[in-house]
């Protein structure tokens, strides 16, 4: 769950996957 707060808070680390996904819809 930890991931989901903070894909929603900071999608840089997750720029791959964010670019299709909203940040907080990212899969763990």
């Amino acid at each position: 769950m930890r991931a989901i707060i903070m894909a929603g808070g900071s999608g840089s680390r997750l720029r791959p996957l964010t670019c299709d996904l909203p940040k907080p819809m990212v899969p763990v």
